[in-house]
């Protein structure tokens, strides 16, 4: 627990956040910590330092109001960029001052931040990517991250939902699939690096004889 030397003007705790993650001014005073804004998992302070003779700050961050178990030394600065805060959770943070020989301030007023999940990140294979109509192509999604839901689109007209859908194309052509993943922290896309590429079946049907 820091030392409570007054080296900030504290104010009332104040909790101010959105899911976009643009946090306003905490508590308007002229001291204290004032602002957050942060994406993803980056979330940037700045604080407001009016007292003399800091020589740096400390910013602790924690799940709960009062309770913090990350603690940055982050010098003498009134600016700080973190990028450990836990996605998918509000963190609840505060600064120190310190000074030689006289430890840390009082916490200044408390600010809590919402840092979303990221987006997914999109990935899927195909096999197989050739071959003649009706060609069955399965497809495994190797998607990462957080996702509520999926959309394919084939190449030929057709979509699906499903996380991992086979697909039969009945004409030749070469087709080229997307994979769209939507999740609490955005949606992202891939589409196939290579497209599926279906041709002709000439085989005559039996008994019988095809003709060219």
């Amino acid at each position: 627990m820091p030392a409570q030397r007054k080296l900030f003007t504290v104010c009332s705790p104040a909790r101010i956040g959105s899911a976009a993650l643009r946090v306003a001014v905490a508590c308007v005073v002229s001291s204290g910590l004032i602002a957050a804004v942060g994406h993803a998992a980056q979330v940037t302070f700045r604080w407001d330092y009016s007292a003399s003779g800091a020589a740096g700050f400390v910013l602790y961050c924690g799940p709960s109001s009062g309770t913090y178990n990350t603690r940055v030394d982050v010098g003498n600065t009134d600016t700080y960029t973190i990028g450990i805060l836990p996605p998918g959770a509000i963190s609840f943070c505060a600064v120190t001052a310190y000074a030689p020989q006289e430890g840390e301030s009082a916490y200044s007023n408390e600010v809590s931040v919402y840092v979303p999940p990221p987006a997914p990140t999109v990935n899927f294979s195909a096999r197989p990517v050739n071959g003649t109509a009706p060609l069955r192509v399965s497809f495994t999604n190797r998607t990462t991250g957080p996702v509520t839901s999926w959309k394919w689109d084939f190449g030929d007209g057709s979509t699906s939902t499903v996380t991992s859908p086979t697909h039969v194309y009945s004409l030749p052509g070469r087709y080229t699939a997307t994979l769209t993943a939507t999740g609490p922290g955005g949606t992202a896309s891939k589409t196939a690096s290579l497209p599926v590429t279906v041709g002709a079946n000439d085989a005559p049907p039996a008994g019988g004889i095809a003709f060219h």
